[in-house]
């Protein structure tokens, strides 16, 4: 009798003991979960002052401004702005999925963040290749620009641009892998729609802009030269600058977050640190969001009398001034034409 109580006691010590060490174990996760979460929250709070800032001053800008506004090229940054301004609009709703881990069990909830995620970045690259293309048409076909890209165009392929984000951004809803083991990207869109819709986007995009500006640099140095602007130092020095920034931003940002889907989608990355690298590579891909306002605006001498004037709350009046050689005009954005 003394034996058998012995062992029930001893067994119910090992159940409590166990239970104990189960409940420890996941109060520290949560707790490390919890501290996990609040650093990431605190990235995208940045992130989102920053872009809904930079985005908003050029949108305001180019409305504002009637020199800007009449502006073929504008369209295009306009647009770009807009696009970037609603990657910061959404990211309050991603990160409601950090304060709410319940929300991810909801398949609306959990497919409505990749809809609208992948809507606001698609177009955002999307207004880069028509800034790019349009760039090119105004440096190699100078005199025949106006009549060629006119704002009824613009409008036209800005409007083109929208509908296949919303085609591309909607797959998601009736092609998905739900109910998946979590909200994750990697988890919830099949394989397929990662490498056969979302990588060669991307590639796509790169390799147009690549070819683009790589044609816009050699005749911006030929134009240079023509002009007989060397003066002893290299002709295309800015324009290889402007390049570089274009490309290099652009890549910096999206490439990690391209390559840790494709290596997410092939399960190459481990459990545990598969997550933390990708809000990492997300959050540098959302970074672009704001740097794209420096670099297609702010780099503009009419932008900046406009965001001057708008800083000090005034309504931008933008004078005309000389817009420097035509290899800068094409890569710091054009004159208003």
């Amino acid at each position: 009798m003394d034996k058998t109580f012995s062992t029930m006691l001893y067994k119910t010590n090992e159940e409590i003991t166990g239970y104990a060490w189960n409940v420890s174990d996941e109060h520290m996760i949560n707790v490390n979960q919890s501290k996990h979460h609040t650093v990431w929250i605190t990235v995208e709070s940045l992130l989102l002052l920053c872009i809904l800032c930079g985005n908003t001053l050029t949108i305001c800008a180019v409305v504002l401004s009637r020199r800007l506004a009449r502006a073929t090229s504008s369209q295009f940054v306009l647009n770009l702005a807009v696009s970037d301004l609603l990657v910061g609009l959404f990211l309050p709703y991603h990160m409601s999925f950090y304060w709410d881990n319940n929300q991810g069990a909801s398949e609306i909830a959990c497919l409505l963040k990749f809809t609208c995620m992948v809507f606001a970045f698609c177009n955002s690259l999307f207004s880069l290749i028509c800034i790019s293309v349009d760039r090119y048409i105004y440096i190699m076909y100078p005199l025949h620009y106006s009549t060629r890209v006119t704002k009824r165009l613009a409008w036209t392929v800005i409007g083109s641009g929208w509908i296949y984000s919303m085609i591309i951004a909607t797959t998601p809803l009736y092609w998905n892998n739900w109910p998946a083991p979590s909200c994750e990207l990697h988890e919830v869109l099949p394989v397929p729609f990662t490498m056969l819709v979302l990588t060669p986007n991307f590639a796509l995009i790169w390799i147009i802009m690549f070819m683009v500006y790589w044609r816009i640099w050699r005749e911006a140095a030929s134009v240079r030269r023509r002009w007989g602007n060397y003066q002893g130092k290299p002709p295309d020095g800015k324009s290889i600058q402007v390049v570089l920034l274009v490309l290099g931003s652009f890549s910096i940002c999206w490439m990690p977050f391209f390559t840790v889907l494709i290596l997410q989608a092939f399960g190459c990355l481990r459990q545990s640190f598969s997550s933390t690298l990708y809000k990492s590579a997300l959050a540098l891909a959302m970074t672009n969001s704001w740097m794209n306002p420096l670099i297609y605006a702010w780099k503009n001498s009419e932008f900046l009398s406009a965001f001057s004037q708008l800083l000090h709350c005034k309504i931008p009046t933008t004078d005309p001034t000389g817009c420097g050689s035509i290899g800068q005009i094409a890569l710091e954005g054009g004159p208003s034409h």
